[in-house]
């Protein structure tokens, strides 16, 4: 049975660009298969971003480049670097069995010998688990730091495209009803203005963690018709424990140090039209869709919906929403050089 409804929604994705992306998600979701998903992900985006926070490409220039980490980050940064013409000269890595072999066709050589191979050399960390030991090699055999990038993350990250308003054929309507699941700061809804030209009716956010709750309050007070409800999306009104992270990952946890109030997306409307739900909710997403099935059986809003933070949401997700309607549309995308960041478009 399952096998046929994946059958189902594959045939049902509107081009190749959803089904290779599919394909990659299934390959780490399922068989934990990173390095294919990076070597396909990144031939899919030529036109990836680094982040501000990591744009070391002036310093690059007239160096030779080093990446030190052999691994899966490693390799990502390989890729971005070419794609921005930067030829890599060395890996360097801290495994004796990789010395003296070759990664991405370039020479992987130890710390000891970096120091050695001349003084224009500019390395870039590449790995968010050992970033910082790197670092401490490097600069305990006396390397200089200039010449190290230390990416905010221990590796470098870069995005791609609009995300959760780039879908092919998604156009917006006279009066957009906007809900933003999991909202953060802000920026998504600020987003939505800009790619609806300012033609909408209203927005709902939901942001349940309360410092990012007071901090919109503030930043987004001069938005017309916005609404911000300090609670998280779920199935059924009521509450639930919640983890708070400062790094954007806050999320519904049994685990969690707070509880937090939870909506009904059914319940907020109370029959009222949405033409566009948007969720990235931390792993909350099917839980928030069910809550949500009364809106999308009599409305079918355009749906925007995170499936990459557990293995089974690629599955699960587009079925639920199959069961809900069989009319819609499916597209996927993906917007960064990590694993993170699927969008799910049913339209």
């Amino acid at each position: 049975m399952k096998e046929t409804f994946l059958t189902q929604f594959y045939n049902q994705l509107q081009d190749e660009k959803s089904k290779k992306i599919y394909e990659l998600r299934r390959k780490i979701d399922f068989e934990k298969n990173y390095i294919e998903f990076i070597d396909g992900l990144i031939g899919l985006n030529e036109n990836y971003v680094i982040s501000p926070y990591d744009d070391c490409y002036e310093k690059c220039k007239g160096k030779k480049v080093a990446i030190f980490g052999a691994g899966i980050d490693g390799k990502m940064t390989w890729h971005l670097l070419k794609q921005h013409g930067i030829k890599v000269d060395f890996f360097v890595d801290n495994d004796k069995k990789k010395w003296g072999t070759q990664y991405c066709n370039v020479q992987v050589i130890s710390a000891a010998e970096l120091k050695f191979s001349g003084k224009d050399i500019f390395v870039i960390l590449a790995s968010r688990k050992y970033a910082a030991l790197f670092y401490q090699d490097l600069t305990n055999a006396y390397f200089p730091r200039e010449n190290i990038w230390y990416p905010r993350i221990g590796t470098i990250f870069a995005t791609t495209g609009k995300q959760y308003f780039d879908c092919p054929e998604m156009e917006h309507e006279e009066d957009e009803v906007f809900i933003d699941c999991g909202c953060l700061d802000g920026e998504t809804d600020r987003q939505f203005i800009s790619w609806c030209e300012g033609t909408y009716k209203k927005i709902i956010a939901f942001e349940p963690d309360s410092y990012s709750y007071q901090n919109i309050k503030k930043t987004c007070n001069h938005i017309k018709n916005f609404e911000i409800y300090n609670a998280a999306t779920g199935s059924a009104v009521g509450k639930a424990n919640f983890n708070m992270c400062v790094d954007g990952g806050s999320r519904l946890s049994e685990e969690g140090d707070c509880t937090v109030t939870v909506e009904s997306i059914d319940h907020v409307l109370q029959g009222e039209k949405a033409t566009f739900i948007k969720m990235d909710v931390e792993g909350a997403e099917l839980e928030s869709l069910i809550g949500a099935q009364e809106t999308i059986k009599k409305y079918k809003p355009k749906l925007a919906i995170s499936i990459y933070h557990k293995p089974e949401d690629i599955i699960n997700i587009p079925e639920y929403i199959m069961k809900c309607r069989d009319d819609y549309k499916f597209y996927i995308r993906h917007y960064t050089s990590c694993t993170y960041e699927t969008i799910l478009y049913a339209i």
